[in-house]
């Protein structure tokens, strides 16, 4: 699994970081 941590620590306008995390998530399962 590909690191996001860096996008819930800051956590910007993160719709961007949202959907790559909705991209890992799926793509893990």
């Amino acid at each position: 699994m590909i690191n996001v941590g860096r996008c819930h620590g800051r956590i910007p306008t993160s719709i961007s970081c949202f959907l790559l995390w909705l991209l890992i998530f799926f793509s893990d399962t």
